[in-house]
């Protein structure tokens, strides 16, 4: 209906109405009909200075009065026809550089203030620093430590030789170890601290990874998940390379999902660095990763030109490592049934426990990650890394002994980061309650590695035996020659027995000083009884829970203590047999 002023001169605004949709229209316009009081206008009853101001209920579509039509349309009109219509338009669905649709992106976080990207990997890495420091003195060096030991003590003069006799693909680590106990010295808590803190550093870096991929409360959970598992604890009271390369392969990894969607030349740089000290650590875990990151650019469909500039950047890292890559392939050694690290039905079943601290703990981890686990682009390499990881230590496992937890540690980030992704699908609460459930089927494995036997055999408790039972002008034999056997037990001694309480190491051809000498020579065949001479009482050190300490020894040292020698006392320490032998002939 056509509203008119009393004021010819007034000019009143024009009142937009919102369009609704067409089939809302022809509804509303048959509902309505005609007008019946509006009488009809020509355009000599019209007053030229008229301006109609149109009924927002009436329909768009009726005809427009004579006096309008003749005055054309308004300023106002052409404003309202070029701002179109009022309701938001929805944006078309964009492109990524593959070509593919981009996913759509979550829901906003709930907290998104610029300082909880900060907090999302600042309290990660506190938390693990923590549970990474309390109690790295209580486990005793395990074998493979006290191999890392004596190299660490070795005077420079000596450790170059010691390095290329025996240093072999670790070098690299050994030489910064042993740089690095120059200045903090050789104790357990000295040689675990760069682990410690490179543990730290990837909890750190796990968030970040996390915040990267699926956004602030991924990452925060992925981080926090990641410090409380037992298997992160370990390994970061560990004196060995392997914290330091889970943390090359970490900044690895962040960078290629940087340069997966915008990549620059400082990327591929950065990238190829880490690569590169991952290799110079850890052989096995940079060939995997590799082999991770190679699946991952598959999948995704990189343009060439970016796969090729990626491709170029993993060979050059890769060409430093190759000297390493080959002592490592020489020193593996061929499976053997039932030894540790070959690959069985039964290994497979007690891995997720033994890598990560515990069975409850390892199932619930697992389960998370399955529900997380997707090929979709923001989780792709988080994916691919842990699967990837399994398939190529498991395939490998079958030539060398491979399958132990060290050569898996890859996989406890790609689970912690898909475990957070699943969590991303609780409210805020019950995600915490799900993490502090974790947290708590984790306490018993944090327990259990800071114990006698934490890292394996129990080496400081063969030193205590010793030191509490020891006497004087007593000697001590080990295992065979060359072999992990002697060397184990010569090393637990040189370590944990002090100087006052070990055996006479009467057949050692050369005093194996400080370090134990573990693969010093020694008295063999008719040499053996002149060497042993006629001491009152024999230490048997081996490694190993045996039933008798004499079983496997060399047949000259068996024929000279069974022959003048009689049991006392068997020591059965996790991982070691001491027996202790008095002569009973003159």
């Amino acid at each position: 209906m056509a509203v008119t002023s009393d004021d010819p001169t007034q000019v009143l605004p024009r009142i937009p109405r919102q369009v609704g949709p067409p089939s809302i229209e022809r509804d509303a316009a048959e509902v309505a009909g005609p007008t019946a009081d509006a009488p009809a206008e020509t355009a000599d009853d019209a007053p030229a200075a008229e301006v109609e101001v149109v009924d927002a209920d009436a329909d768009v579509d009726a005809p427009a009065d004579v006096g309008s039509t003749a005055a054309g349309p308004s300023a106002e009109d052409e404003q309202a026809a070029d701002a179109g219509p009022l309701e938001p338009a929805v944006p078309a669905p964009a492109l990524d550089s593959a070509g593919e649709l981009a996913e759509v992106p979550p829901p906003p976080e709930p907290l998104d203030a610029p300082w909880l990207a900060t907090v999302a990997w600042t309290v990660p890495a506190v938390i693990m620093a923590a549970v990474g420091a309390i109690g790295m003195w209580s486990a005793p060096l395990s074998v493979p430590e006290l191999t890392t030991w004596r190299f660490a003590a070795t005077p420079w003069r000596d450790f170059w030789g010691l390095l290329g006799e025996q240093g072999g693909a670790e070098a690299p680590y050994l030489v910064l170890l042993r740089g690095f106990a120059t200045i903090a010295g050789t104790s357990d808590v000295a040689l675990r601290l760069p682990s410690v803190l490179a543990m730290t550093a990837a909890a750190g870096l796990v968030a970040a990874l996390g915040v990267r991929l699926a956004g602030l409360r991924v990452g925060f959970a992925a981080g926090v998940l990641f410090a409380a598992l037992p298997a992160t604890a370990r390994f970061a009271q560990d004196a060995g390379p392997d914290a330091l390369a889970l943390c090359a392969a970490l900044a690895a990894t962040l960078l290629l999902a940087r340069l997966l969607s915008a990549p620059t030349g400082r990327g591929y740089v950065g990238y190829a660095v880490a690569l590169t000290l991952l290799g110079l650590l850890h052989v096995a875990a940079a060939i995997a990763l590799m082999f991770a990151h190679t699946v991952t650019v598959a999948v995704v469909r990189l343009p060439a030109r970016r796969a090729g500039t990626w491709l170029l950047a993993t060979v050059a890292a890769a060409v430093p490592v190759v000297p390493f890559a080959v002592l490592w392939i020489r020193d593996l050694g061929p499976v053997t049934r039932g030894a540790a690290g070959a690959l069985s039905w039964a290994a497979v079943r007690d891995m997720p426990g033994d890598a990560l601290g515990g069975t409850l703990l390892a199932g619930a981890v697992l389960a998370l990650a399955f529900v997380g686990a997707s090929m979709r682009r923001p989780v792709t390499v988080a994916t691919v890394w842990l699967f990837t990881t399994v398939a190529a230590v498991a395939v490998a496992s079958a030539f060398t002994p491979l399958w132990e937890p060290r050569y898996l540690l890859a996989t406890v980030p790609a689970l912690a980061l898909l475990a957070a992704v699943a969590l991303r699908r609780f409210t805020l609460a019950r995600g915490l309650m799900v993490m502090l459930a974790v947290a708590l089927l984790g306490v018993a494995g944090h327990v259990a590695i800071r114990g006698p036997a934490g890292h394996g055999p129990a080496t400081r408790t063969v030193g205590a035996v010793l030191g509490a039972h020891v006497q004087p002008g007593d000697a001590a034999v080990y295992g065979a020659v060359g072999g992990s056997d002697q060397r184990a037990s010569r090393l637990a001694v040189a370590r944990y027995a002090r100087a006052g309480a070990r055996p006479a190491d009467v057949l050692a051809r050369v005093a194996p000083g400080g370090t134990g000498g573990a693969d010093v020579a020694e008295c063999t065949g008719i040499e053996v009884l002149g060497c042993l001479g006629k001491p009152a009482r024999v230490w048997v050190v081996r490694a190993g829970t045996l039933d008798d300490p004499l079983a496997g020894l060399d047949a000259a040292k068996q024929d000279a203590l069974r022959t003048a020698y009689a049991p006392v006392q068997v020591f059965r320490p996790a991982g070691f047999t001491v027996g202790l032998y008095r002569r009973t002939t003159g």
